[in-house]
């Protein structure tokens, strides 16, 4: 799980709460982790060729470099995200943004390290049930320490 005070803390460059309108993105192959965790409502993801449903009070968590063709929450849907880096990369502020991007080209040298070579294995898209209610509305605190703005959160 992820601390807010620990000896192990991502860096967060993005993160965000609060009702979501239906949407939707394709083609997104982002170089940092993302984390989301679904609260009244649902996501629609498609990751790897794979289609994953996110159901109310699920989480998921879509490693660097690999493709979601589709990342969508459904309408009502409150879902807490952030967007982080395992490992600093000073080079990272110079692409802030986290928009859709179908390729890395241009953006390989902030590839973070998947988590096989972080932890030792492979973690699934969908976060396994046994473990959702770990997540409930702990991601918030963190989201709203890092919207202070202070440079140490």
């Amino acid at each position: 799980m992820l601390a807010l005070e620990r000896p192990y803390s991502p860096w967060i460059h993005r993160a965000g709460t609060g009702e979501r309108t239906p949407w939707a993105t394709v083609h997104r192959t982002l170089a940092h982790y993302l984390l989301v965790v679904s609260y009244e409502g649902s996501e629609d993801l498609i990751v790897a060729g794979r289609h994953v449903d996110i159901p109310p009070k699920g989480a998921y968590l879509i490693q660097p470099g690999i493709l979601a063709e589709r990342i969508g929450s459904k309408k009502g849907n409150r879902p807490s995200y952030l967007h982080f880096d395992l490992i600093f990369n000073e080079r990272r502020m110079e692409q802030q943004g986290t928009s859709s991007f179908d390729t890395l080209k241009g953006r390989e040298h902030l590839l973070q390290p998947a988590s096989k070579a972080v932890w030792g294995m492979d973690l699934p898209v969908r976060v396994p049930k046994a473990l959702e209610p770990m997540f409930g509305r702990a991601l918030d605190p963190i989201v709203r320490r890092w919207g202070t703005g202070h440079a140490h959160d």
